[in-house]
């Protein structure tokens, strides 16, 4: 695809809330240009619902640009750094009611240190829109509707296509983070891309070793949390770049068809797991990497049954191996960990359970019970409609239990520490289930209002003086 020196299509001038601050800022000669979100959404609707990754994109000094926007008396400056400034307009679009905030921020001066660049001298507006790597998110809206569309985008955003700036095959030759970059892309947006892309791609594989490895986890990280990361993931297989980032999980991929007994596919059920789960970061790496030890650990029974014996520690296992290479941090990578290990826990849930079960499984998990939860909530892919409406149901009955006994638990307890040994030493009480019973049943009196809670003992024993029935029934005596 090749660079179109200058294209500005007129569209309908931005909304006045916007065009006039906009404006202001050109009358003090700062070119600005929306973009963004807030331009897509205006070029396909007509409308700004949002300004969530937008900004107004300013050539010239951010101290002249805060000086005009301060002024505004139909917004205002709620923040300052040293390339943005953050604005809210009174009459733009809400959040909850609230007024949004759009970025108002420098146009980038650098641009990759790469032979395509070099040979190009890109001047402002212009220079910046040339580093957002995909044509539709590079071109502007200026105040009066004008469209500044150097390389192409307006086509492409209509089109659904997702292409490079830079020319393709320039793209993956001398970016070798480009793979990475363009799946965190599919995954953010969910459009596909052409098939000489992904040819490119297999082409130039190994050109992600080119890059520092600590420059790989920000455009992964953005794509295990994207909307359609199960295409982003399938991209990244399809070209290579996979198996430089993590052979393990490349293993998975048709790793059921080597086996006499049908199981699942690992690595389809791998990407509806990662796309299912909650956008938790740590969990969805821990769904990405959660059957990588199922490899090792198959076996077939004599009754024609598959088994993965322990692929959950396996997995662990080899996840921290993958943690290193990544250069993930100690703290996430021991998170993630620990939901592979335990990405079976909750799911060994039934009704069955008693409040003492689930209250073991609680003391045990601690802190990661939401994770779990997240990931359990994920972690099926039957078709079988009722298969999966059982399993629902019995998560969600665990989680109304989880709260209930938590609530429980919370409450202060009705009786004192040490009440039972102070009524078996006054009533000669033996230990056992009489005892036990009678304890309850001045938990009910205190929850009916009959005796308070938390007091001297001495008045629990002067309540069951008044109830020699009670005190007959647990097998004790009244002093005499």
């Amino acid at each position: 695809m090749g660079r179109r020196l200058e294209s500005i299509a007129t569209h309908k001038p931005l909304p006045s809330w916007l065009a006039a601050p906009m404006r202001a800022l050109e009358e003090k000669g700062l070119e600005v240009i929306l973009h963004g979100q807030a331009a897509h959404e205006w070029l396909a609707a007509g409308e700004i619902s949002s300004c969530r990754r937008s900004a107004l994109i300013v050539h010239g000094s951010l101290r002249k640009a805060l000086s005009v926007l301060q002024e505004d008396r139909e917004g205002e400056v709620v923040s300052v750094d040293k390339r943005t400034l953050l604005w809210t307009p009174t009459e733009g679009p809400r959040r909850e009611g609230v007024p949004a905030s759009i970025r108002v921020q420098t146009a980038r001066e650098r641009v990759p240190p790469t032979p395509w660049f070099s040979e190009r001298n890109f001047k402002g507006l212009e220079r910046d829109l040339a580093t957002r790597e995909v044509t539709m998110d590079a071109l502007g809206i200026r105040s009066t509707g004008e469209i500044l569309d150097p390389f192409g985008g307006v086509q492409d955003f209509f089109a659904g296509r997702l292409c490079s700036v830079v020319p393709v095959r320039r793209a993956f030759q001398e970016n070798g983070l480009w793979a990475l970059k363009l799946a965190q892309f599919i995954g953010e947006r969910g459009l596909p891309v052409p098939a000489e892309v992904t040819r490119f791609g297999q082409q130039h594989a190994g050109r992600l070793m080119d890059v520092p490895v600590s420059r790989w986890k920000k455009p992964l990280d953005r794509l295990i949390l994207s909307p359609h990361v199960d295409e982003g993931l399938e991209f990244l297989y399809q070209t290579g770049a996979l198996q430089i980032i993590s052979p393990e999980v490349v293993a998975m991929v048709d790793f059921h068809t080597s086996c006499p007994i049908h199981h699942k596919d690992l690595w389809d059920h791998t990407k509806q797991v990662v796309a299912k789960a909650e956008p938790n970061l740590a969990v969805r790496w821990a769904a990405l990497m959660h059957d990588i030890g199922k490899i090792a650990t198959r076996t077939v029974t004599g009754e024609r049954k598959v088994h993965f014996f322990r692929h959950e520690e396996l997995g662990g296992m080899l996840f921290r191996g993958v943690a290193a290479r990544l250069e993930l941090a100690p703290s996430f990578a021991e998170q993630v960990d620990y939901i592979i290990r335990n990405h079976s826990r909750v799911n060994l849930y039934d009704s069955t359970w008693t409040d003492s079960a689930v209250r073991r499984m609680l003391k045990e998990v601690g802190d990661y019970l939401p994770y779990l939860l997240m990931f359990s909530k994920a972690d099926f892919t039957t078709k079988r409609k009722s298969k999966a409406d059982e399993l629902r149901r019995q998560l969600a009955e665990l989680e109304e239990r989880i709260a209930r006994i938590q609530a429980e638990d919370a409450k202060q307890p009705a009786l004192p520490k040490g009440l039972g040994k102070i009524l078996m030493a006054t009533f000669e009480i033996p230990p056992g289930r009489e005892l036990g019973d009678l304890m309850n049943w001045l938990r009910e009196a205190v929850e009916e209002g009959s005796v308070e809670a938390q007091v001297n003992g001495e008045i629990y024993i002067q309540y069951i003086r008044q109830h020699p029935d009670r005190l007959q029934a647990a097998g004790g005596q009244l002093p005499a």
